[in-house]
């Protein structure tokens, strides 16, 4: 497995964005911030000209710029069933996801999805405040961990919050290798 040093203080939008373009289908995101996540990955999501579609365990799927939830996708099983029949490429966050890891059905799934993002550019982003990553998926996934940010970030965050509503201040550090 290859190792890759922590990067501190570059952009963790540009750093994500990178991992998403570069075409890793799995990204496991680390954070205790999910709002900010969220933000970050839509961010990243508009640089990209790609929709959004965010997963939770109360609500189901959604497109993050609509308000009404996809119908049948409240348990994962069934989000991923509809991830894997959409033809529209889109970037895919997954909160509350990292309980699943567990079951092989969900695997499985996963793994299939990810091929099928060979061709379609898709990325899925499993958010969790603490990753995990199942020895399965480790060959196809990235692990990106999103750093609290800094008092310069913070200060700079307050400075410019009116002017950059949706920026992402911080630093980040990803780990192809799931550790």
């Amino acid at each position: 497995m290859r190792h890759v040093q922590p990067l501190h203080g570059a952009d963790p939008a540009e750093e994500l964005g990178l991992l998403i373009k570069s075409r890793y289908p799995i990204v496991f995101l680390e954070t205790w911030e999910e709002e900010r996540a969220e933000r970050l990955v839509r961010t990243i999501a508009r640089r990209l000209n790609k929709p959004l579609f965010v997963w939770t365990a109360t609500k189901g799927l959604f497109r993050s710029d609509l308000p009404n939830t996809i119908g049948n996708t409240a348990q994962p099983l069934q989000a991923l069933a509809h991830i894997s029949s959409m033809s529209l490429v889109a970037l895919y966050l997954l909160k509350d996801f990292q309980a699943h890891l567990e079951d092989p059905i969900i695997l499985r799934k996963l793994k299939d999805i990810s091929e099928q993002f060979e061709s379609r550019e898709g990325c899925l982003i499993i958010c969790s405040s603490v990753v995990s990553i199942p020895t399965d998926l480790k060959r196809i996934a990235v692990h990106f961990v999103l750093q609290l940010p800094s008092r310069t970030g913070r200060a700079e965050k307050d400075n410019h919050r009116d002017s950059r509503r949706d920026e992402v201040q911080g630093e980040c550090s990803y780990r192809p290798d799931g550790r």
